[in-house]
């Protein structure tokens, strides 16, 4: 399948993002991921996010950042469901991911990823 900048991960409600976002490129029912890497269009130190308008998706991504674990509970009160990552991002790195999505109307960026330059997995 051609592509050039994101792509729709094959069944699933997924597209990544991660090489090229810009402007009115989020889709309503999708989760899209971008990358902050510093070659990206929304450069910052590293990391990314996911952008959804999917409220239980939302719910379980946030588990999933803090070890499984809710941060709003202490974890002496905390019972854990599920086996999360330890994705924490730190607080100035969220800023700047932000502070560059929020600039995105200023500045024009063409697609630097295509089907060319990424090798077919969709086998695995």
């Amino acid at each position: 399948e051609s592509w050039e900048g994101f792509y729709h991960i094959f069944g699933s409600n997924t597209i990544d993002s991660a090489c090229h976002f810009s402007e009115k490129t989020y889709t309503e029912g999708y989760h899209h991921c971008l990358s902050f890497h510093h070659r990206k269009t929304l450069s910052t130190v590293r990391g990314g996010m996911i952008l959804t308008d999917d409220k239980e998706f939302e719910e379980w991504a946030r588990l999933m950042i803090y070890d499984g674990r809710d941060k709003n509970k202490m974890m002496k009160d905390d019972k854990p469901t599920l086996c999360g990552y330890h994705y924490y991002m730190p607080p100035e790195t969220a800023i700047m991911g932000l502070e560059n999505l929020s600039k995105l109307k200023e500045t024009k960026h063409e697609p630097i990823a295509t089907n060319k330059n990424y090798d077919d997995v969709s086998y695995i």
